[in-house]
């Protein structure tokens, strides 16, 4: 006997009843394998969290931009959990985490050896400025790769409507920070939008 068992539809029949109910405020949307994400709740842009702009800009200040290649493994692991399938590019996060880290304690180092030795504190600094160099063109790679997979993403979740995609200037400039806002706007929208479907 085939499975009769209800489960959350947005496409229901209007007035049908819908065991279990879905979440108050809410329109569920299924995941990959017909069942609502415990976790993460909805399979759109809404399964990513809002932030404070300028709290996440502090974030970024304060641990000398260390915070960004973590907030792209935070993001990552909402990718590889609702969206399996597009490969969200953990590894990437990872080798900028590293390198950022790196940078940070070769630059210190760097310093401290042209302290001591005054007289090589130009080769000292040309060797942390080219490092410098070599992680930031890196962590702008890993910016657009993570910009092509969130526009992936959200033109996955809206066939056939117009999506407001993340835009490459922006990304250049200013990375996960403006991945952030646009994220919040696009949750914000998407929210309101599931309300009026009501």
């Amino acid at each position: 006997m085939p499975d009769q068992s209800p489960s959350y539809n947005d496409e229901a029949t209007p007035g049908a009843s819908v065991w279990p109910p879905p979440p108050t405020g809410s329109i569920p949307e299924l995941n990959p394998s017909g069942t609502l994400d415990p976790e993460f709740g909805f399979r759109d842009v809404r399964a990513f969290k809002t932030q404070n702009p300028f709290l996440l800009w502090l974030l970024l200040i304060v641990t000398l931009d260390i915070y960004s290649p973590i907030w792209m493994l935070r993001t990552a692991k909402v990718l590889n959990r609702v969206w399996p399938e597009k490969s969200a590019p953990t590894g990437v996060a990872w080798v900028g985490l590293g390198l950022t880290i790196a940078n940070l304690l070769f630059a210190l180092t760097m310093g401290v050896m042209g302290a001591i030795t005054p007289s090589n504190a130009s080769a000292f600094d040309d060797s942390s400025k080219f490092l410098g160099y070599v992680v930031g063109a890196y962590m702008i790679y890993a910016r657009f790769q993570y910009r092509r997979v969130l526009n992936d993403v959200l033109r996955q979740t809206a066939p056939g409507e117009e999506v407001e995609v993340f835009i490459p200037g922006y990304t250049f400039f200013f990375g996960v920070l403006y991945f952030q806002i646009h994220l919040n706007g696009l949750i914000k929208a998407k929210s309101a939008k599931a309300l009026r479907r009501r």
